[in-house]
């Protein structure tokens, strides 16, 4: 099993402590959130609702493009107007790549600045793998329905995170 190196183990040790303050939970559960399910080339993004708890996949946004990124965001802005934002984590465990968990800091950072709203970050494990069999496994096919694997997975990461501050705090 290979070593971290010391170096790897130190811009691990300072990521984790820079998206520290990400991982805080609400005092008030917001009535209406957008979630992002980051990757290196597109980011699928869900909304929900406080009275329903369910998510809507909305879009899959390609990243290349930072522009039309921005502005795609800005329209899902407009139109939803959510309250807060939540980001997929993969976390910075085993073989976790840490140049995506620096990109996904970065985008959190960046949400912050332009939208002046709180980012909160949710495990997203096996959020993905999740997306893709609920996908394969549609009856029949949604063949004329363009849902991808991202929002469906960005929908999972907000279900879980409802999910998880309306659990009560345990020691």
């Amino acid at each position: 099993m290979p070593v971290e190196s010391d170096k790897i183990l130190v811009k691990k040790k300072k990521l984790a402590e820079r998206v520290e303050i990400f991982f805080t939970h609400p005092a008030i559960i917001p009535q209406a959130v957008l979630a992002f399910d980051f990757g290196t080339k597109k980011i699928g993004v869900a909304f929900a609702q406080k009275i329903t708890r369910r998510a809507i996949p909305l879009a899959t946004v390609n990243v290349q493009n930072a522009t039309e990124l921005w502005k795609k965001i800005q329209y899902l802005m407009d139109e939803w107007r959510p309250e807060v934002f939540l980001v997929g984590w993969p976390g910075l465990e085993g073989q976790t790549n840490l140049q995506l968990c620096t990109a996904i800091a970065d985008y959190a950072d960046e949400l912050t600045n332009q939208f002046k709203r709180p980012v909160f970050m949710v495990d997203e494990s096996f959020s993905s793998q999740a997306a893709h069999s609920w996908l394969r496994e549609q009856d029949p096919p949604r063949r004329n329905v363009v849902i991808s694997k991202d929002s469906i997975a960005a929908c999972l990461i907000l279900e879980a995170w409802y999910y998880e501050v309306e659990q009560p705090h345990r020691p």
